[in-house]
């Protein structure tokens, strides 16, 4: 998703999170969502959050997505710009979401 400012980047983070959240929790899965430390981030991250579930078998939580902000990290990079409210142009800031396995399968494996 993309954002012309870092704060629409926070907001667009923020409904990423609560839908994220919103889904699990009408999936009735058990999960938390985990705000990743500075030190740990990826290249390029400025925020990053983890939706993670509880894994009876393993007796932890496993990652199950994330939520990313890139900022202007990737637009930098390859050079895309965008144009601004005055007509100049302006790096376009990212927000990321991944989830790594299929939900389908997870629903129906623990239902």
């Amino acid at each position: 998703m993309g954002c012309q400012a870092i704060g629409d980047c926070e907001e667009a983070r923020g409904q990423l999170e609560k839908v994220a959240m919103e889904m699990c929790s009408e999936l009735q899965l058990p999960v938390r969502l985990v705000r990743i430390p500075a030190s740990e981030l990826h290249l390029g991250e400025a925020y990053r959050s983890e939706v993670q579930m509880w894994s009876e078998p393993f007796q932890q939580y496993i990652q199950i997505g994330h939520v990313s902000v890139l900022g202007d990290f990737t637009s930098r990079r390859l050079n895309i710009h965008t144009v601004d409210q005055s007509g100049g142009p302006t790096h376009m800031a990212m927000v990321r979401t991944k989830w790594n396995l299929d939900l389908m399968s997870l629903i129906t494996r623990f239902k």
